[in-house]
Formats: C-alpha cells, structure tokens, sequence
C-alpha cells in the first residue's frame, strides 16, 4: 500500500462512519459519567469491572502516540509506562477533562497522519492500527448500548 492510500484509508476511518462507527463518532455525544462508567465483569469467576469508554480513549490514543514514537525514535515505551498508560483511568470525570481527552484523540489521529506522510510510519506498521482502533471502537459502543443509547449507524 501506497502513503497515498494509507493515508486515505487513515483519514476515512476518522472522519465517516464505513463498516462500523467512524472513531471521533463513538466518543462523541457522552458526558463525563457515562463516559468514565464501567460495566460489571459478570460471569463465573469474574472479578472487578470492564474497562469504561474513557479507559478505551484513552488506551487508542496512548498506543498511537507510541507507535507515531517508535517510527521516528525507534524507541519502546517502559515496561512502567505501559502499566501506567496502557489503560489510563480518567483523573477526574469533568467535563473539562472528558473534552481534554476528545482533544487528545484528534491530536492523535493528526499524529499518525503526520508520521504516514514524513514516511517514518510503514505500511509494515500501520497496517495493524486501524484493526487495533476499530477493536475498540467496537468496545466502546458495546458500553454504550449496555448504558441504553442507541447504536451509531
């Protein structure tokens, strides 16, 4: 694949809802408390909760900071620093906070597509990104139908 079309493949699954909820439309529309809610992990031996729509925010945009990272430096996070940021729990659920992440989300995206057209992101690379992402995505709007709203077409 092309930069080219990776980098309208990029750009389609941010901006337009295709097979599935386009990303910026899955966190979109919540406040904070739904946003920051976590479902009951049920089932025979379960233990704790679900990961909330804000921990799945969080953990996109973490992964695509250290990939954007690792194409120009080279450089793995520390073993610390996931366990810290792989799943990031909200600070507090404020509105200010939740469109701080929003934010964090189309910085992110722009990240990505910087590093797709410098060339230090390959095709190598980037083909697992968007899999990873729409995964999510998927997670995400599962929260969201187990807090009632109605899918996102």
């Amino acid at each position: 694949m092309d930069k080219q079309a990776m980098l309208e493949s990029w750009d389609e699954f941010n901006k337009t809802n295709t097979w599935f909820a386009g990303i910026q439309n899955a966190f979109d529309g919540l406040t904070p408390q739904q946003a920051a809610w976590k479902p009951d992990a049920g089932g025979a031996g379960a233990k704790g909760a679900r990961h909330s729509i804000w921990q799945v925010l969080n953990h996109i945009c973490y992964w695509r900071e250290v990939v954007a990272k690792r194409s120009v430096t080279k450089q793995q996070p520390a073993e610390e620093e996931i366990a810290r940021m792989n799943w990031e729990e909200p600070t507090e659920p404020t509105e200010s906070a939740w469109r701080q992440s929003r934010e964090r989300l189309t910085r992110s995206q722009r990240l990505i597509r910087d590093v797709i057209e410098s060339g230090a992101l390959t095709y190598e690379k980037f083909k697992y990104v968007i899999p990873h992402d729409a995964y999510h995505v998927g997670q995400a709007m599962y929260v969201r139908a187990l807090q009632g709203m109605k899918p996102i077409e």
